[in-house]
């Protein structure tokens, strides 16, 4: 009974192995661009020290203004992480103003939850990292340290409580 449960264990990590391989070897990501330009930043962000994520990062969000609604969207091909912190990578085709790439990019890098943004020209070979550091209130500062107080005091009643049982 033993040896027949380990074969059919063996069988299915077998399987799961075989599939993984399978849907690795049909479903790559396929990179498009101009001249393989994704390939390109991804092979720089590697080069790098980067961490190159298979995330397309999606943000979008919608503004009422009275009556008007207005919908915005942008896509980052992927997601690099460098010492801890994610980035969003972008590849540009034309010169694009700091003025433009915080008022395009500092929605996208909150809704994604990502510390900034990496944009790659190719044509000019030039990389420009922004971040973006928001911050916070008084009231949140205080806010955060009460919830970690009364977490550590939980905690530590619980400890307490558990060392003490009869």
């Amino acid at each position: 009974m033993l040896n027949a449960l380990a074969m059919v264990g063996a069988l299915v990590c077998l399987t799961v192995v075989i599939r993984s391989l399978w849907f690795a070897f049909w479903y790559r990501n396929s990179e498009e661009g101009v001249e393989g330009g994704l390939s390109q930043v991804r092979k720089w962000l590697q080069a790098n020290g980067y961490d190159v994520l298979n995330v397309k990062g999606k943000a979008e969000y919608k503004t009422l203004f009275d009556d008007v609604c207005m919908e915005y969207s942008e896509n980052a091909p992927f997601i690099a992480r460098k010492d801890g912190h994610e980035y969003a990578v972008f590849v540009e085709l034309d010169e694009t103003p700091n003025e433009e790439i915080h008022a395009r990019y500092f929605p996208l890098s909150v809704i994604l939850g990502v510390r900034g943004v990496i944009v790659v020209d190719i044509f000019r070979e030039r990389v420009r990292h922004v971040e973006f550091q928001i911050l916070k209130t008084r009231r949140q500062v205080i806010r955060q340290w009460v919830r970690n107080s009364v977490w550590f005091a939980s905690g530590a009643l619980f400890i307490f409580g558990w060392l003490h049982r009869g």
